[in-house]
Parts: structure tokens; sequence; C-alpha cells
């Protein structure tokens, strides 16, 4: 995957996206990610007053090593790719 114009996507989903696009190519597959974010916990946080998005959102791919992708929230409202890592499944 490629950071080009360093553009991620405005929502988790855009991102998604972006992957599917550029990661079948390097024999990865999209696996998980955590933590699970529900409408019901943005709503919860919206109504006591806190952040609505999760700070980070870890993505977890299979392929020739695990790989975790950590996005983390910014004040603009975007995602950025915080850390990147291989691991062993």
């Amino acid at each position: 995957m490629t950071q080009r114009n360093l553009y991620t996507g405005k929502t988790l989903a855009e991102f998604k996206a972006k992957v599917v696009r550029e990661i079948p190519a390097s024999g990865y597959q999209f696996a998980y990610s955590f933590p699970k974010q529900t409408n019901g916990n943005r709503l919860r946080r919206w109504f006591n007053g806190t952040e609505v998005e999760m700070q980070d959102v870890n993505i977890e791919f299979k392929g020739p090593t695990d790989l975790r992708i950590t996005l983390r929230h910014t004040g603009d409202d975007k995602w950025e790719i915080f850390y990147i890592t291989s691991h062993a499944g």
C-alpha cells in the first residue's frame, strides 16, 4: 500500500475501501478491525458529551506475515496512519 498523496480517507470505511483496492496484489487480506465501533457506542459518547470517534482503530491483515495498521483520529475529523507493524500470528 502506498501513500502517494498521504490521504487515507475521512472515515474508516473510506480507508478500508482504499486498502481493498491496494492490498490484494501484495498477498494480504483484511482479517478484522478492533475495537468494535458500533452506532450505540457513538450515541452513548455523544449523549455523554465525549468524543464520538475513538482515538485509535486497529486493522489486521493476514498474509505473508500478519500486518497491523493503527489509525489515529485527528482533530480535523480525519484518520491518519499512526503505526504499522508486522507480527507473528
